[in-house]
């Protein structure tokens, strides 16, 4: 599997141990991803202006969140956005003038670290075979 990885994206070669799991994982569901999107004509990308983001903080923080995710989904619609991705919102409040910004970002869900595993670990045949001895 590795070996066909490397054909299109030779980051993840044998010799280049810099890249970890997720950002693997990341990559092959990114290909899925966009060979399995439902959307084949695009809308035209929503850019968020002062005035749409001052309109969003108006809204419960739910409203908001559903209205954003509902423009992801015209562009973004395949079973890897279903099971994989999500979105979170950040609050930031300057100490000084105490103004709120509020942004959100979409993405895969929850990244858990492992150090013990590595692409080569994780593309071989059995990455999770242990023997146990005694």
């Amino acid at each position: 599997m590795q070996t066909s990885i490397v054909r299109f994206a030779s980051q993840f070669s044998a010799t280049n141990e810099q890249h970890d799991s997720q950002e693997f994982l990341s990559f092959v569901l990114d290909g899925l991803h966009e060979d399995l999107n439902r959307v084949h004509i695009p809308p035209a990308p929503v850019e968020m202006t002062p005035e749409r983001e001052a309109a969003l903080e108006t809204l419960p923080p739910e409203v908001a969140a559903e209205k954003e995710w509902g423009i992801y989904k015209q562009r973004n619609d395949s079973f890897i956005v279903d099971l994989f991705q999500g979105q979170y919102r950040n609050r930031l409040e300057c100490l000084t003038c105490h103004k709120v910004s509020r942004a959100g970002r979409r993405g895969l869900g929850l990244i858990v670290r492992h150090p013990r595993h590595t692409i080569r670990s994780c593309t071989s045949p059995y990455p999770l075979l242990q023997v146990k001895t005694r």
